[in-house]
């Protein structure tokens, strides 16, 4: 259901229950690049440590997964460990948007934003990706190994083929995703996010018990609101940028196969200069863990490569009740021992 339709709907609840604005952590507008903002947070008091924290989301969906409400933001949680936090907001794109591709996106927008944090800081970043923002995420960082320090991947596909049922919907012959970007231009959520639906049927109806319920157990309703409205702002995506992401990465698996090009050259992952925290949610629908563990055998050896696991689903690692006690503090631990001189490498 779109957040326009639900909003209306979710008003006749109780006031205490009207769903708070999401993304509310106080912030600042850095840089804009098209539809794309970076988001600086800010700090209750000076950063201590050196390396900026960059989060880069999905695309498909809005930025706030990453800064929801209070208590359940991972962007208030690295500024107030100490570190200079800032977020990719993509953006929702307009019709200009049309011929946008996943490399305008990469390195136009996103290598604007690392530029100037660089510029600002004085040394390479720490990026921190979330699902499809995790493989972005990663492949920027094979592209530009000097300027990332440290790389966070949250619940990111790495190996298309372990995608379960979104493998076998965007390799189902049927499925002419050219027709469809030539057609749309900017595709509509609605044409992309029955997929997701297919993974799990019975969330269609799951996702209203709270509601039902939510005479008996209050807090349970008053939890979930904010992550029921997340999942209804859901974003179109450039017909360019599906057309790349069911050709190059479902389809022919270019990480895996070493077959992807960005940036007008081969994605090479052995060339990551970065270390690699890989954070896997067991439970994930999304997410098969088989996906996102083929990565140790595409790096180098010796890399720093680490590995945490959690017995959650894949939105628990941001927002789920023990993302804050119990990811992000090991997360953290894993940074703070990361953390490099300032001084550009």
């Amino acid at each position: 259901m779109d957040w326009r339709i639900a909003d209306p709907v979710l008003r006749l609840l109780p006031r205490r229950f009207h769903v708070p604005p999401l993304g509310a952590t106080p912030h600042e507008v850095l840089v804009t690049a098209g539809r794309s903002r970076l988001l600086r947070y800010t700090p209750a008091k000076a950063p201590f440590h050196r390396t900026p924290v960059l989060l880069v989301p999905s695309l498909v969906n809005r930025h706030t997964i990453l800064d929801l409400v209070q208590g359940r933001s991972v962007a208030a949680h690295l500024r107030d460990a100490g570190f200079p936090t800032y977020l990719v907001d993509w953006g929702a794109p307009g019709p200009e948007d049309a011929t946008t591709t996943l490399d305008d996106l990469l390195f136009d927008r996103l290598d604007t934003m690392v530029r100037r944090l660089r510029r600002d800081h004085g040394g390479p970043v720490t990026l921190v990706g979330y699902c499809m923002g995790g493989t972005l995420a990663l492949v920027y960082a094979s592209r530009r190994p000097e300027a990332v320090r440290n790389l966070i991947l949250l619940a990111t596909p790495v190996d298309f083929d372990h995608l379960g049922l979104l493998t076998r919907w965007a390799r189902f012959e049927g499925f002419d995703v050219d027709d469809t970007v030539d057609t749309w231009g900017v595709v509509p959520p609605k044409i992309f996010q029955p997929g997701f639906v297919l993974l799990r049927p019975a969330v269609l109806t799951r996702k209203w018990v709270p509601f039902i319920q939510f005479a008996t157990r209050p807090a349970l309703l008053q939890a979930y609101l904010p992550l029921f409205r997340w999942a209804t702002e859901n974003v179109a995506l450039p017909g360019e940028v599906l057309r790349a992401w069911v050709r190059d990465y479902f389809r022919r698996n270019g990480l895996v196969r070493g077959t992807l090009r960005a940036d007008g050259a081969p994605v090479d992952l052995r060339a990551l200069r970065a270390a690699v925290l890989n954070v896997i949610a067991s439970e994930d629908h999304i997410v098969e863990t088989a996906s996102p563990l083929a990565l140790a055998g595409l790096l180098a050896p010796n890399h720093d490569a680490s590995i945490l696991e959690f017995p959650m689903g894949h939105t628990d690692l941001t927002v789920g009740p023990e993302a804050m006690g119990l990811v992000w503090p090991q997360i953290t631990t894993w940074l703070t021992d990361r953390d490099g001189p300032q001084e550009d490498e």
